[in-house]
């Protein structure tokens, strides 16, 4: 399964949550952002900050490396971004818990 659709099938599983709980909702959309956060930054996954086909790289092995850098730091960056979301939505749901 690609990533993209993994994020997008966590999506849709969090706001099935949302219907049991806030609690469990804000617990998988920490847990989604985080694993988002980790391929950003730790595997440097730029694919997945593809939105649309037209943007979508068909094979990332066929880039040449300066261009692969690019999308990196881009992923990097993203990631960080992503990871400071996790962060406040993790402690928006402590602030949950302690109610």
């Amino acid at each position: 399964m690609k990533t993209k659709n993994m994020i997008l099938l966590g999506f849709v599983v969090c706001l099935a949550l949302l219907f049991f709980s806030v609690k469990l909702f804000l617990a998988g959309t920490v847990l989604l952002f985080a694993w988002a956060a980790y391929l950003l930054i730790v595997k440097k996954d730029f694919t997945i900050l593809t939105m649309t086909p037209s943007d979508a790289v068909k094979n990332p092995s066929e880039l040449d490396p300066q261009t692969m850098a690019a999308y990196q730091l881009k992923a990097y960056r993203a990631g960080w971004i992503v990871l400071v979301i996790a962060v406040g939505i993790l402690v928006l749901l402590t602030v949950e818990l302690v109610k």
